[in-house]
């Protein structure tokens, strides 16, 4: 029976202002986990309130809304979702005894900054409900700072770089009502992390922004399922 159900997860990050945030997401409901030190917050909201926020973050200048792709698994069954850049700098340089002499390797590492979303779902008896596990991860890398490298020839400058990474995650498990959404946030800031092509130019926003993910589960029946439960559902009466 559990693979005859299948969920359907719709997500989207929204980046925001206070000021935004005061506006038109401050006098929802939030709701706080017990004993959680990230002092995470949450909501189920509605169609209607949903579209409204959106509509918002896209009439404002001081948000960023950011559309993962959707995701469909079976009932019981993990899925991921990642949208990330690569960004290499020299991490160090190497210095091995070459010959006569000495040679100088960098040696590379390789930064992902980006956003990963991570869902797994029960659906409940009565069809009504989805007890999910929802983890979010979204991590920003600095542009990549040149150091000089002290013990290189004396007739060359050889630099490394060093970046910073700052990191979001927020890990919640809750029951969710089918077609309803769930929102996340919390107080901690973070700037907008660097993404591919096609998913805004999230560059132009430089100060640090808060969080507000937005993850929407739908059941989805399947066929056999439908007609063995509800004789008649997919007739068009005459």
């Amino acid at each position: 029976m559990t693979r005859s159900l299948q969920i359907n997860y719709e997500t989207r990050l929204l980046l925001v202002d206070d000021a935004f945030f005061e506006k038109h997401i401050s006098h929802f409901k939030l709701q706080k986990q017990p004993d959680d030190p990230q002092d995470m917050r949450f909501v189920i909201l509605d169609d209607i309130k949903v579209a409204k926020l959106i509509r918002a973050t896209k009439n404002s200048r001081n948000a960023i809304s950011i559309t993962a792709p959707r995701l469909t698994a079976f009932n019981a069954q993990n899925a991921y979702s990642y949208i990330q850049r690569q960004v290499s700098y020299v991490h160090k340089i190497t210095k091995v005894k070459h010959d006569a002499g000495f040679k100088y390797d960098p040696q590379l590492k390789v930064a992902e900054p980006g956003v990963t979303m991570e869902v797994y779902g029960v659906i409940s008896a009565d069809r009504r409900y989805i007890t999910g596990h929802f983890r979010s991860i979204i991590r920003h890398v600095s542009k990549p700072v040149r150091v000089a490298f002290d013990d290189g020839p004396a007739d060359q400058k050889l630099y490394t770089e060093e970046v910073d990474i700052d990191s979001w995650q927020r890990r919640i498990t809750v029951s969710v009502p089918d077609l309803a959404t769930l929102l996340i946030t919390g107080k901690q800031k973070i700037r907008v992390p660097q993404l591919p092509d096609g998913f805004g130019n999230s560059e132009k926003f430089e100060k640090p922004m808060r969080v507000v993910v937005l993850i929407k589960p739908t059941i989805i029946l399947m066929t056999k399922e439908k007609a063995m439960n509800f004789p008649g559902l997919d007739k068009v009466p005459r």
